[in-house]
């Protein structure tokens, strides 16, 4: 869970917010590869 940054009152808040933070970024760049590849599929056919 990312709370936000004014109720982080502990260490172990901000670590865990971090630490979803992160998470999310790769969940982002893995759906980013996904869109990226069906573009270049969708490309690849209206070449054809």
């Amino acid at each position: 869970m990312i709370r936000p940054l004014p109720y982080c009152t502990t260490l172990s808040h901000v670590k865990a917010s971090i630490e979803t933070i992160d998470n999310r970024i790769l969940e982002l760049e893995a759906l980013r590869k996904l869109y990226e590849d069906k573009e270049t599929e969708l490309e690849q056919e209206e070449q054809i």
